[in-house]
C-alpha cells in the first residue's frame, strides 16, 4: 500500500469531490493574467492517498483508488481541513511561523515511519510523524539557487525524485530535468541534508507520444525539449505521474532507470484522469 499526497489549491467542501479536484487544479482567480498553477506538490508513503491544499484542506483516499493500468484516479473522499484531521500539528508554533513561507512540502519515509515534511525557503522546517503525531525541526534548509528544486514523491525509503526547469542551450525554451535525492542518514530527525544522488538527466520529446531520458541536450540527439507546465507529480506502481496546468503526463518509471529507450507517454485532462 503507499499514501500519495497530491497539493492543490483553492478546494472547497462540496459534494462532488472530483468536480472540486478537476476545477481546482486550475486558477479559480478571477485575473485572467494570472497563469499560478494550483498544484504545489505531491509526497508517497506505504498506506493511503491524502490530497492537501495550500487552503491546507485534505483528501484521504486508498490507494487502490489509483489505477495504473488504466491511469485512473477514483476518487471518493470528501476534504478535511487540516485544523482538524491533524490538530497539535496545526497549532503547533512552528508551524504556524512557516507555513505561508512553504517552498516544498514531500514525504520521507525513514527507519521511524513515515514524515510529512514542510520545507521553507532559507529556514528550518518541520516533520510530522504521520503515525505516532510526533514533531521535529528538520536541520537542512533550501537555499535560493536550489529553491525551484521540487519533490516527486516515490514510496522509496530516504528518497524522492526531484525536477527542475532550465533553459535549453540552443534556443529560449526552457525544459524539465530529473533527479534524485536522498537523506543523508536513516533517520529524518538525524540528516543533516538531502543530496542529489545522480547528474541531472533532461526529459525529451522524442517523437509527438514517446519520450527520451539523456544526460545530454534534447537537441543534440535531435530530440526537443518538453515543457508541460509542471508543477507536481508523483511515482507510484512504476509510473510517473506528472501534473501540468490542463493535463496529467504518465509514462513507465522505466524511462528514468533505463536512458538507452524510449517510452511511450500518455496525455489526459484532470476530468479523464480523476473519476
Amino acid at each position: 500500500m503507499l499514501l500519495i499526497i497530491i497539493i492543490i489549491t483553492n478546494i472547497v467542501s462540496t459534494t462532488y469531490a472530483d468536480h472540486i479536484i478537476c476545477e481546482s487544479i486550475r486558477n479559480n482567480t478571477d485575473n485572467n493574467d494570472d497563469d499560478t498553477f494550483n498544484i504545489f506538490n505531491v509526497g508517497v508513503t506505504k498506506t493511503k492517498i491524502l490530497l492537501i491544499t495550500k487552503q491546507f484542506f485534505l483528501f484521504e483516499i486508498d490507494i487502490d483508488s489509483l489505477n495504473a493500468y488504466n491511469d485512473k484516479l477514483y476518487l471518493n473522499a470528501q476534504p478535511q481541513s487540516i485544523s482538524k484531521k491533524y490538530p497539535y500539528l496545526w497549532n503547533y508554533k512552528r508551524f504556524q511561523d512557516i507555513k505561508d513561507n512553504i517552498v516544498d512540502i514531500r514525504i520521507f519515509i525513514d527507519d521511524e515511519g513515515e514524515w510529512l515534511c514542510f520545507i521553507p525557503l532559507l529556514d528550518y522546517g518541520i516533520g510530522y510523524n504521520l503515525e505516532t503525531g510526533e514533531i521535529v525541526e528538520l536541520t537542512w534548509f533550501v537555499k535560493v539557487n536550489v529553491a525551484d528544486e521540487k519533490s516527486i514523491g516515490t514510496n522509496e525509503t530516504y528518497r524522492n525524485y526531484v525536477f527542475r526547469y532550465r533553459q535549453s542551450t540552443n534556443n529560449n525554451t526552457k525544459g524539465i530535468q530529473l533527479n534524485k535525492d536522498t537523506l543523508m542518514d536513516r533517520k529524518v530527525r538525524n540528516s543533516k541534508r538531502v543530496e542529489l544522488m545522480y547528474i541531472w538527466a533532461n526529459l525529451c520529446l522524442y517523437s509527438e507520444n514517446e519520450i527520451f531520458i539523456t544526460t545530454y541536450p534534447c537537441h543534440k540527439i535531435g530530440c526537443e525539449t518538453i515543457d508541460w507546465g509542471i508543477q507536481g507529480g508523483f511515482v507510484v506502481k512504476e509510473r510517473f505521474y506528472l501534473l501540468g496546468k490542463d493535463d496529467v503526463y504518465s509514462f513507465p518509471e522505466k524511462a528514468y532507470t533505463n536512458w538507452t529507450h524510449r517510452y511511450r507517454f500518455d496525455k489526459q485532462q484532470y476530468r479523464s484522469f480523476i473519476r
